[in-house]
């Protein structure tokens, strides 16, 4: 059980490294990074159980939610609250693309849903 919780997560920091050099080739998306990585882009609860709350200074436009395999899965319009309902996925590890209200990515997160009560 231990090899493959560390084999899901060596793919996931590559996976993440992927995307990252995916962008990097836009030198517009290279600064917006640069810009959220100093204001503090987060999420909150991570693990989500059904919403979660992305906490930024710049205003969100909408997420996309990738599953471990990069299939986007769902897209989530900012509503002025930036509270996103996931009550639909399973449990699992998701990855979380902010933009901005200009569609420029703020930020990839990573986010796990774990329904299962203590």
């Amino acid at each position: 059980m231990k090899i493959k919780l560390y084999i899901l997560l060596i793919f996931l920091i590559g996976y993440e490294v992927a995307i990252a050099q995916s962008y990097s080739n836009d030198p517009q998306t290279e600064i917006n990074m640069k810009r959220s990585a100093q204001t503090g882009i987060s999420i909150y609860p991570n693990p989500a159980i059904d919403l979660f709350h992305v906490n930024s200074d710049i205003p969100v436009g909408k997420v996309e939610i990738f599953n471990i395999i990069g299939k986007k899965i769902k897209i989530l319009e900012n509503i002025d609250s930036n509270t996103f309902n996931v009550s639909d996925l399973r449990n699992g590890i998701y990855l979380v693309r902010i933009f901005n209200e200009h569609n420029k990515v703020l930020k990839v997160i990573r986010l796990g849903i774990n329904k299962q009560h203590p």
